[in-house]
C-alpha cells in the first residue's frame, strides 16, 4: 500500500510541475484606464482598469495602475514598466480608453491631449507600438501580453478626414499575444454596466477559467462578446507564443482530478477490505496496476509539451472564422502585401478569373494589376452564411476607393471558402 501511495504522489508532483512552468515565474502588468476627456468621457475605462488590477493581482501579478494618465504619465509608466521587466518573465499591458488609428499606426489617448489636427496625433498621444517595443527589447525570452480595449468610437473621426474607424492591425512577434477589444477597422461598445462588454467577459474568463491555455481562454471571450453583441463585436487576437502559458497551472482542476477516477488507488475503502494476502495478490500485483498510474504512462496525456505543439503555433479558432478571414484578405491587399493575399485564393479561383502560362503557373501581374487600381477597399460588415470543416460562405458589403479621381463604389460580394487542411481558408469562388 505505502509503494502504490507513493508511486501515486510522485506521478500527481511530476504532473503539476510540468503543467506549471509559468508557476514561479515573476509577473508585471501595466494597467492604464482612461476615461477623463474634455468632450469625449467614456463610462467604463476607470472601472475596467480598477478591476483588472485587482483580478490580475490575484493571479499573482504585480500592478503598476495609472488611471486618467496624461501623455508624460503614460510615458513614465511604460518607462518604469521597462525596468522592472528586464528580470524577465510575464509582462501584460492593458488598456482602456481612446484609440486612434492613423496612417496604419494606432495611437492611445492620454487625459488632456490637444489634438487640433491630424498632425497634432503622432505628438500628442502614445503610438502602442511604443510600448510593445519596450516590452519585445525588455523581456526577449519571456512572454508578452498586449490588450487593447481602445477600439470605442474616433471622437476625431468627424473633424480629420484621414482617420479610420477602429484600430489598424499589429501582428504579435515571436513570444507575444495581442488581443484587441473587436476587429481591425471595427469599433467596440463602451458598456452601459460597470465595464466595457469586451473587459467585462474578460474579467470573467480570467476569474472562472485561468486554468485554461491563454488561446482558449481568448477563445470563451470572443464567443461570449460575440453572442451578447449579437455579432457586432468580435474580438481579434494576434498570437505568436512559442509555449503554452494560462494564467493559473494549466488544466490543474482537470489533471489532479484524473488520477482519481483512472486508477485502482482512489477507492481504498472499497479495495481494501477484499485484499487479504491469499486472495488480491493475484489481482492487484503492480505489473497490471502500474501501467495506469506510472509516470512513464500517464504522463504522455497531461505533460503541456504536446500541447505546445498543438494549440500554440497553430493561429487560434477564432482568426480562423471565415469571415475574419475576408477582412484579413482585404486589409492585405491594401497593404499591398500581394504575395500573401495570392496564396489565399485557392487553385480553383486562379482558374476561373487569372491566365497561366504554358508551364502552368499562375501569372500575378493582371492581379496586381488590378488591385494596383484601388486605392483603398474597406470591409463594412462580413456575416457567416455557412460553415462547416470544409466549406464555409460569407457575405461582405465592400467599399471601394479608386485612385482615378477616388471614385467610391460599393457593392456586395458572396464569398465561398475551402479550407486548406493547414488550419486556414482559401477563397474559391466570388459572385
Amino acid at each position: 500500500m505505502h509503494r502504490y501511495l507513493t508511486i501515486f504522489l510522485s506521478s500527481v508532483v511530476l504532473i503539476a510541475t510540468l503543467t506549471s512552468a509559468y508557476a514561479n515565474t515573476s509577473r508585471l502588468a501595466l494597467v492604464i484606464g482612461n476615461a477623463d476627456y474634455q468632450g469625449a468621457p467614456l463610462r467604463n475605462p476607470e472601472n475596467d482598469a480598477n478591476d483588472m488590477a485587482n483580478t490580475l493581482k490575484r493571479l499573482g501579478f504585480e500592478v503598476i495602475l495609472a488611471q486618467n494618465a496624461d501623455q508624460k504619465t503614460m510615458i513614465n509608466a511604460v518607462r518604469e514598466f521597462e525596468q522592472r521587466l528586464r528580470n524577465g518573465g510575464i509582462g501584460l499591458f492593458y488598456y482602456s480608453g481612446h484609440g486612434v488609428q492613423h496612417a496604419n499606426h494606432n495611437y492611445l489617448v492620454p487625459v488632456g491631449a490637444d489634438i487640433e489636427s491630424e498632425f497634432d496625433i503622432e505628438f500628442e498621444t502614445i503610438d502602442a507600438s511604443y510600448v510593445l517595443k519596450h516590452m519585445e527589447q525588455a523581456n526577449k525570452n519571456g512572454v508578452n501580453i498586449v490588450i487593447l480595449d481602445a477600439c470605442r468610437n474616433n471622437p476625431f473621426l468627424r473633424r480629420f478626414r484621414n482617420l479610420r474607424r477602429g484600430l489598424a492591425r499589429m501582428d504579435s512577434v515571436r513570444g507575444s499575444l495581442i488581443a484587441y477589444a473587436t476587429a481591425p477597422g471595427t469599433t467596440a461598445e463602451d458598456g452601459t454596466g460597470r465595464n466595457g462588454t469586451y473587459t467585462k467577459h474578460l474579467l470573467t474568463a480570467l476569474r472562472t477559467i485561468p486554468h485554461m491555455s491563454i488561446a482558449d481562454l481568448f477563445i470563451e471571450v470572443t464567443a461570449q462578446v460575440e453572442k451578447e453583441t449579437h455579432g457586432q463585436q468580435v474580438p481579434w487576437q494576434s498570437l505568436s507564443l512559442t509555449h503554452r502559458f494560462c494564467f493559473a497551472p494549466c488544466g490543474e482542476t482537470v489533471r489532479l482530478t484524473q488520477p482519481e477516477t483512472s486508477t485502482p488507488y482512489t477507492r481504498p475503502e472499497t479495495s481494501i477490505p477484499n485484499t487479504r494476502p491469499e486472495t488480491s495478490i493475484p489481482n492487484t500485483r503492480p505489473e497490471t496496476s502500474i501501467p495506469y498510474t506510472r509516470p512513464e504512462t500517464s504522463i504522455p496525456y497531461t505533460r503541456p509539451v504536446p500541447s505546445v505543439q498543438y494549440t500554440e503555433p497553430e493561429p487560434p479558432v477564432q482568426y480562423l472564422e471565415p469571415d475574419q478571414f475576408i477582412r484579413d484578405y482585404y486589409a492585405a491587399i491594401n497593404r499591398r502585401e500581394y504575395n500573401q493575399t495570392w496564396s489565399m485564393l485557392s487553385t480553383n479561383f486562379k482558374d476561373q478569373y487569372h491566365c497561366c502560362n504554358y508551364e502552368g503557373n499562375y501569372k500575378q501581374k493582371p492581379y496586381k494589376r488590378w488591385w494596383n487600381s484601388i486605392r483603398r477597399v474597406n470591409v463594412r460588415w462580413a456575416k457567416i452564411r455557412a460553415k462547416n470543416a470544409n466549406t464555409a460562405t460569407v457575405k461582405a458589403r465592400l467599399r471601394y476607393v479608386k485612385k482615378r479621381r477616388g471614385r467610391v463604389v460599393y457593392q456586395t460580394h458572396t464569398f465561398e471558402l475551402v479550407s486548406d487542411k493547414r488550419g486556414s481558408w482559401l477563397i474559391d469562388e466570388q459572385d
